[in-house]
């Protein structure tokens, strides 16, 4: 009986015919075409890049920036753009008036005391801060109905700003005041020059009584 022939691992079968009694191709100039998962795949990372690239320059147009914080004392002049800006000092309430209503909060009111003018044109001060020790911010109120108001050129005006904030922001005895003069929201989006001043709150003066906000009064001349 003769002896069987298995088939060897290295030639490829069709039937009973070997690779090596198939006629053989000859290669052509043809490139090989990739395969559609790889071009693909090859694809999608140009648009991811691109993407990227977009991303990248849009993030460093728009992200918020530090800006140019400019520090000055309460007692002083600063100068911010369009504003000449002095701080007096400020004070701190369980309760406020609002004309003929008391208004109370669940934390402190926080009056201000300031005054301003402007460098070139009339304008009034777009908006103004108060920053914690723990990093928490507050705008000024709208509860109350006197905000901030327009001023001249070389025409000082002077009043209270009022903060509602927690009892724990004056903790420290101090909180950071900010002035943005082109707002908040500008400050936030372009590099500028906004003020920032360091104000002492004594929070163990509290007032007790309903205290009315100090109305805006033009001042003489050299007075702040």
């Amino acid at each position: 009986m003769p002896t069987p022939r298995y088939p060897d691992p290295h030639e490829l079968h069709t039937g009973s015919v070997a690779v090596a009694d198939l006629p053989v191709e000859q290669p052509t100039a043809t490139p090989r075409r990739p395969r559609s998962g790889s071009w693909l795949a090859a694809a999608m990372l140009a648009v991811l890049l691109a993407v990227g690239v977009v991303v990248d320059s849009v993030t460093a147009e728009n992200n918020p920036h530090p800006g140019a914080a400019v520090s000055f004392a309460v007692g002083e002049d600063v100068t911010l753009q369009n504003f000449r800006v002095h701080v007096n000092g400020a004070r701190v309430a369980e309760t406020i008036l609002d004309g003929e209503r008391q208004l109370e909060t669940a934390g402190l009111w926080l009056l201000v005391d300031l005054s301003y003018a402007n460098v070139r044109r009339p304008d009034l001060l777009n908006d103004l801060g108060v920053r914690d020790h723990q990093g928490r911010t507050y705008s000024v109120t709208d509860r109350h109905s006197r905000g901030t108001w327009r001023a001249a050129p070389d025409t000082w005006f002077r009043g209270e700003v009022v903060f509602e904030v927690p009892a724990s922001a004056l903790a420290e005895g101090e909180v950071e005041l900010l002035v943005w003069p082109s707002g908040r929201s500008q400050a936030e989006m372009v590099p500028m020059r906004y003020g920032s001043t360091r104000l002492p709150v004594d929070p163990a003066a509290v007032a007790t009584e309903p205290v009315e906000v100090a109305a805006v009064e033009l001042l003489p001349a050299g007075q702040r």
